[in-house]
């Protein structure tokens, strides 16, 4: 609970009082996080348990934007985030998957035609 808090007084001090910091500490725009997180929420949203309550998806999406933006490692996410390194390993993995699946079809786009394949090979030889 106490990093639900922390997390979401962190996050909204920034996207209302500092775009320039939230987008250092996000590696993203606040428009762009928010969508991504709308888009991605159903897919990394757990129910709580008897015995544990669930992470929420922002928690989720920001302990991955963080990796991904500045490299840090599990351990150092672990005592910024307040979460076990064994469930950020899952949470990463997670997130990953959750926005590939939601974006790949806008995002990647592989050659259907002779033409666009013959160009990606001109320009694979031009490179290497």
């Amino acid at each position: 609970m106490f990093v639900e808090i922390l997390l979401c007084t962190l996050l909204n001090e920034l996207k209302t009082e500092d775009e320039k910091a939230f987008f250092n500490y996000t590696r993203l725009p606040r428009g762009l996080y928010d969508e991504v997180l709308r888009r991605v929420e159903g897919r990394i949203e757990n129910k709580d348990t008897w015995y544990r309550k669930s992470l929420p998806p922002g928690l989720k999406l920001s302990i991955t934007l963080r990796h991904l933006a500045c490299g840090d490692n599990y351990p150092s996410l672990s005592y910024n985030f307040r979460v076990a390194p064994n469930t950020i390993s899952l949470i990463i993995n997670e997130v990953c998957d959750a926005i590939k699946a939601e974006f790949a079809a806008e995002v990647i786009q592989c050659p259907t035609t002779t033409e666009e394949w013959t160009a990606i090979a001109e320009q694979f030889e031009k490179r290497w």
